[in-house]
């Protein structure tokens, strides 16, 4: 549900449609994980309540997720595109953010990953493959769960294809944190 922002054409404050950058509400963690693997930019700072967050997006450009409803007193700023999210799961929540910005369920080579702690662009390393995170040192690696994620990515590409939604999948430049709770 969009509940602030001009049609959605991406073009608002200097969002382009191909590089989206997003900033998550405290809830969805796991949303940001997915969208860093993706390759977007998905700041995620639990310690800020959602009425500080709206203006920090806006200087930044940012395209707002919620799962929280806003309270009254909170005025969003002219330019700023706001997406509460309904679904409880990333996939939903995927497909929410999908019917607006086709691009985030699209697996791009172009689009280096992000580490999926602290969303700076990951290191390659030998070849194409990512590294690691120069910041937190976080090391990354292609194997089955990264596997897992591409599938479930490709899928729900196809689902919202069947839906009419044009989108493309390839299947370069991910990776998988080589140590973490097995949740991509």
């Amino acid at each position: 549900m969009l509940l602030a922002g001009p049609a959605p054409d991406c073009q608002t404050a200097g969002v382009t449609p191909a590089r989206p950058r997003f900033a998550l509400d405290r809830t969805l963690g796991r949303l940001a994980r997915w969208l860093r693997l993706l390759g977007f930019d998905a700041m995620l700072r639990p310690e800020i309540p959602a009425e500080r967050l709206l203006p920090l997006a806006a200087r930044q450009r940012r395209v707002v997720l919620l799962r929280a409803r806003l309270p009254e007193r909170v005025r969003v700023e002219a330019g700023l595109r706001v997406l509460r999210l309904t679904h409880g799961d990333v996939r939903g929540q995927l497909r929410e953010i999908a019917a607006i910005l086709p691009e985030v369920v699209e697996i791009d080579p172009g689009r280096t990953p992000r580490c999926v702690t602290c969303n700076r662009p990951l290191r390659p390393r030998r070849g194409e493959t990512p590294g690691g995170c120069g910041v937190c040192r976080r090391r990354f690696e292609e194997g089955p769960q990264i596997e897992r994620f591409r599938n479930s990515i490709r899928a729900l590409a196809r689902e919202i294809r069947a839906d009419g939604a044009p989108v493309s999948v390839g299947g370069a430049g991910l990776a998988s944190p080589t140590s973490g709770t097995g949740e991509a």
